[in-house]
């Protein structure tokens, strides 16, 4: 990502990508700070805003988990998982409505990095709108095709 940065600082995919390394060895700082530049230079691409929102989601947990934490750390986390809603919501308003359905079961449900925001009402108020899909019957209804 750093090579790619070097010749184009502004380049949103390897800002992003470079947010989810950081986070990943623990530098939610640093994540942070380029996945908000990831979104000022790529715009409001779906898919990329719900990339972002694991970085705020795991940015979070990364505080949270941290036992040499900072007291401002529990505000800070929190104040990520805040963002990491929203995003999500504007990543769920910018896809197609026709697509919004198998997004939201298909990928965010199954995604383990937005645990931390799983219980946030903006999150379960998405969730809302999609039944819950019941493997019994998704595997009965395909054996009597």
């Amino acid at each position: 990502f750093d090579a790619v940065l070097r010749m184009d600082p502004n380049h949103a995919d390897a800002l992003r990508g470079r947010a989810l390394a950081y986070v990943q060895q623990r530098k939610a700082s640093e994540a942070v700070a380029d996945a908000r530049a990831s979104i000022r230079n790529g715009g409001g691409d779906g898919r990329q805003l719900y990339h972002v929102a694991r970085v705020f989601a795991l940015a979070a947990a990364c505080l949270e988990s941290d036992p040499a934490r900072p007291e401002r750390a529990w505000k800070v986390a929190g104040e990520y998982r805040a963002e990491a809603v929203r995003l999500l919501g504007r990543s769920y308003d910018a896809l197609p409505t026709g697509e919004r359905l198998a997004f939201w079961t298909d990928v965010v449900r199954p995604d383990a990095a937005l645990t931390p925001i799983r219980s946030a009402q903006g999150y379960l108020a998405i969730d809302a709108h999609y039944p819950r899909r019941d493997p019994k019957r998704s595997t009965e209804g395909s054996a009597s095709r």
